[in-house]
């Protein structure tokens, strides 16, 4: 039951998202895909922290914009358990890289390709 939905706030919050995942393709060449983005903090590539840190910031630092502005969050009700929501995050994550994997090896149409999305070479700095 979703209580206090206008289609207003919907759309407002639709274009919003749409507009900064395509800000971050066409500025970056990067998909804004969470799982990805977080992931590459954990062995970050020369140049890719910087952005990668400011778009966590941002994701973080909504909420708090929001209570500044209208000085309350909406109340939040999941009918799941924890265990189901991390199994389902886990699922949306692997997903997200198994189907960029896939277009890698779709766009290059070769196997070298995809033998280097999934074995990726180490990076030497």
């Amino acid at each position: 039951m979703m209580e206090g939905f206008t289609p207003v706030s919907a759309l407002v919050g639709g274009v919003l998202i749409g507009a900064a995942s395509a800000l971050l393709l066409i500025v970056n060449g990067r998909i804004a895909g969470i799982s990805g983005i977080l992931g590459g903090l954990l062995q970050p590539q020369k140049g890719e922290l910087g952005w990668r840190l400011a778009f966590l910031a941002g994701l973080l630092s909504a909420p708090l914009l929001l209570v500044a502005v209208s000085g309350t969050l909406p109340p939040v009700s999941i009918n799941a358990s924890v265990g189901l929501l991390v199994v389902a995050g886990l699922f949306v994550g692997f997903g997200g890289r198994f189907g960029g994997w896939l277009r890698l090896c779709q766009a290059q149409r070769n196997t070298a390709a995809c033998a280097a999305a999934r074995h990726p070479e180490p990076t030497r700095s």
